[in-house]
Order: C-alpha cells, then structure tokens, then sequence
C-alpha cells in the first residue's frame, strides 16, 4: 500500500482495528484503481522510482532480444498457421513488455493529488459496502477524476 493504514482510517472516521481488514483491501483496490486511470506507476518515494527507472531500461533489452529470438525461431517454422501463430504470441510479449516500460519511464513519485483520488475512493467503498448497482461500480465516485486527471499519462 502507498497510503498508510492510519491515513485511511483517519479519512473515514474509524478508530479501533475492527475495520482494518476491509480497509486494506479497499485501499489496495482504489490504488490500483487510481493507478490504472492515470495510465502510470506510483512509487513510494524518489529512490523507489529511480530504481525502477534504472531497471526498466534493462528489462526491455532482454525483452527485444527474446523477441527478437522468437520472431527468429517464428520465421523459421514452415507451416503459416504455426508461424503466424508463433509471430503473434511473441508480438504480445513484446508490446506487454513495452506498456510495462512506458508506464515506469512516466512513473511519479505519490502526491497529495494521488492520495486525495484514492481516500475518496476508499471513503466511497468503506460507506457504501453493502449491495451497490453495476453503474455505480463502472465510475469514479465524484471528484476522483478531476482530482486525478493532472496525473494521467495520455499515449
């Protein structure tokens, strides 16, 4: 978790540990919730992005050669079907490969802008944990898309 058990439980008014359980798991939710909205990881602070920065780079290396291997051994089978196949299979791991890349190198350090988008989220789902619609659950709670939208990496 990037936001501290004690941050949400001060956002939605609980003392006691009797809730902690859910609230966790409600805070892991609207995290990657947030995550997956502004379209970039979140690191807990500088060093924790720098490295994954300083990874990333290597990661995607090994992953255009083993593309590049498999495109090799792809091209080499002799029945279409199996070749096209073989292609496409090693096309997805290297794209797979390239949005986890992209999404490190845009990587921001968490902000008062990321915390306030996930403790609404959380404040959202700890109040209304009972039976909810489906279009209630398709959307933001209001204000988490405009406190997130400054955040959000557009490719």
């Amino acid at each position: 978790m990037l936001l501290t058990l004690a941050e949400v439980k001060a956002h939605c008014g609980v003392d006691g540990n009797d809730h902690d359980t859910v609230l966790t798991i409600y805070t892991d939710a609207a995290e990657a919730s947030a995550v997956e909205f502004i379209d970039r990881n979140v690191y807990a602070d500088s060093t924790a992005l720098t490295t994954a920065q300083s990874g990333a780079f290597a990661l995607m290396t090994a992953a255009t050669a083993a593309h590049n291997a498999a495109t090799t051994t792809a091209q080499a089978l002799a029945d279409e079907v199996e070749r096209d196949a073989a292609q496409a299979v090693a096309d997805r791991a290297y794209d797979r490969a390239r949005e986890a890349y992209r999404r490190t190198m845009a990587g921001i350090v968490i902000n008062g802008q990321f915390k306030a988008g996930v403790l609404l989220t959380v404040g959202h789902l700890f109040k209304n944990r009972e039976a909810t619609t489906i279009g209630q659950l398709a959307e933001l709670p209001l204000g988490v898309a405009s406190i997130l939208q400054p955040l959000r990496e557009y490719t």
